[in-house]
């Protein structure tokens, strides 16, 4: 279950971006994966369609069909933020940071085996 501060907060989040609920499509459809009988019968896993930019997110990492709903909205922010406002999501900095210890890693090794 999701909390209804965080529902209101990714509501908001929507909001400042100026994206409207009219211009989301969601489809439920049966899950698969663990989770036994609940999930092979009901329909739990939720596809999300943003009509005007074509974006598509699908979430199935839950039994609950609320859950999953409110993390394929996180899932389409971040994919939104990415591809339509160009930020940088947050798989992209993961990497540059590692990256920059690896860069930093060679450069000390370098210096150690000069001296």
């Amino acid at each position: 279950m999701v909390l209804a501060m965080k529902w209101e907060a990714l509501r908001n989040e929507l909001k400042d971006l100026g994206l409207k609920g009219e211009d989301f499509k969601e489809s439920f459809i049966k899950g698969s994966g663990p989770g036994g009988q609940k999930v092979n019968k009901a329909s739990s896993r939720v596809r999300l369609l943003h009509i005007p930019t074509g974006i598509v997110v699908e979430e199935n990492g839950d039994r609950s069909l609320d859950v999953n709903r409110f993390h394929a909205l996180k899932k389409f922010l971040e994919k939104y933020r990415v591809t339509v406002l160009g930020e940088k999501g947050a798989g992209e900095a993961r990497a540059a940071k590692v990256r920059k210890q690896k860069k930093r890693r060679r450069r000390r090794g370098k210096c150690d085996d000069t001296t």
